[in-house]
């Protein structure tokens, strides 16, 4: 986005929109990531999606991301973030117990063998579609040989 190319926001999870000046906000507050997945990686849909392209949109969304995601302001935000972080535990507002807790939920719902098994079945819709599918199951092939 920062170099002027129109996004259409998609990933094995699914289907987002194209970010566009009317979309920005409510794509960047789930960090354009799996929360606006919210359809399935559909050929047509994604067509769709690129149809809506407009080169002055996909300017005005690039100059909002150089002025608003550089470097500067990522770092003060982590500073923001490490600073209460600090005060919390300074509080001594430990939840050792609940926070284990929850990286165990995490680890065995996003952990590297949970991931790879939902990639596997997301790649396996893909390999029914026209062109790609075919290209992915010859490469597949070659993966597996290699």
């Amino acid at each position: 986005m920062a170099v002027g190319c129109a996004v259409v926001v998609c990933d094995f999870g699914g289907l987002g929109k194209m970010v566009r000046p009317q979309t920005f906000a409510e794509l960047r507050a789930l960090n354009f990531g799996g929360g606006v997945l919210t359809r399935p990686l559909d050929p047509e849909l994604i067509a769709n999606e690129i149809r809506n392209y407009d080169g002055n949109e996909a300017k005005l969304v690039s100059d909002r991301v150089r002025r608003e995601a550089d470097l500067a302001c990522a770092v003060d935000e982590w500073i923001e973030i490490y600073q209460e972080v600090i005060s919390e535990h300074a509080a001594g507002a430990n939840q050792h117990q609940q926070e284990l807790a929850a990286l165990a939920d995490y680890v065995s719902e996003w952990g590297y063998d949970a991931r790879i098994a939902w990639e596997k079945k997301r790649m396996a819709g893909c390999l029914d579609w026209p062109l790609i599918g075919t290209w992915l199951r010859r490469w597949l092939r070659e993966q597996r040989q290699s």
